[in-house]
């Protein structure tokens, strides 16, 4: 544990910012004492907790507080107090509902308490205001591996077998971009199946939870496409090329759709495109 509070805690000293001009704050003598602790490597932890106790009772500015509580609760979750660490992120973010480090410190203080849903909470609010930030990894259920692994590699998979390990999949608590993976996986399943609606449904969840989710706005044009909504097709192949603008299969597609309903012109241009990234790309011939 030592190791990791060594190796860690320097980079959440505490910052002791400038005072808004007009009021008065001062920084009590405590919040010097333990940032000059942590810079010089003692790692009394309960001593650091202390001063930091002494430094929350000061007429701190509220960036000076939200810092405090952070620091706090880091030194906290270290020593496995999770409790009291959730309890110093949880003011923090009451004072600053923005503050990214706060939400991202009790999601891996929630994941450490093995509460996953509240950590996936807390995590997806982090991204969501800073897209950059780092965030906890979270495993996925077994019965999610034993779906990927039927569904991937095996040449036949039992398809029916495959969309009830998703459907037990889906029940368990999982991280936005995991949820949406999910959702492609079993959309994919029910296309090969035939389940054209289902498979239509899972690929909108998966965009709906993973916006730039590139695969799943390209299979749901296909899904689309076969039940002749074609400008259903189109439009999820125009929102696709807009993410990945060289997607060499979405121009091809879209250049056959655009064939089917009679706008040549465009599909000409699509299958140009197409064989301009992949000289061997599949298009439709033109009189």
């Amino acid at each position: 544990m030592l190791n990791f509070f060594r190796i860690l805690l320097p980079a959440f000293a505490l910052v002791l910012l400038l005072t808004v001009p007009g009021l008065t704050y001062e920084t009590p003598q405590a919040c010097y004492d333990a940032e000059d602790l942590i810079r010089n490597q003692i790692y009394d932890i309960s001593r650091i907790d202390q001063l930091y106790t002494q430094c929350l009772e000061g007429n701190l500015s509220p960036s000076e507080r939200v810092n405090t509580y952070v620091n706090r609760g880091f030194l906290r979750r270290v020593n496995l107090d999770y409790s009291k660490a959730i309890a110093d992120y949880t003011k923090a973010i009451s004072i600053d509902p923005k503050y990214a480090e706060a939400y991202a410190q009790r999601a891996f203080t929630y994941r450490n308490k093995r509460d996953v849903a509240k950590a996936i909470a807390d995590a997806k609010k982090a991204r969501e205001l800073d897209p950059t930030i780092s965030i906890p990894e979270f495993e996925l259920p077994q019965v999610c591996k034993d779906a990927n692994e039927l569904q991937h590699k095996t040449k036949k998979p039992d398809l029916s077998r495959v969309i009830q390990l998703y459907n037990q999949c889906l029940g368990n608590s999982l991280y936005p971009p995991d949820r949406s993976l999910i959702y492609f996986n079993r959309g994919d399943a029910r296309l090969v199946k035939g389940d054209i609606d289902g498979a239509i449904a899972d690929f909108t969840e998966a965009i709906s939870l993973d916006p730039k989710a590139t695969r799943a706005y390209f299979y749901r044009a296909i899904s689309r496409e076969e039940i002749g909504d074609l400008d259903g097709a189109i439009q999820d192949c125009n929102k696709l090329l807009s993410l990945a603008p060289e997607y060499t299969l979405a121009y091809s597609f879209r250049a056959f759709a655009y064939k089917n309903i009679g706008e040549i012109t465009k599909a000409k241009a699509d299958a140009k495109k197409a064989r301009e990234l992949d000289p061997k790309a599949y298009v439709p011939t033109f009189e």
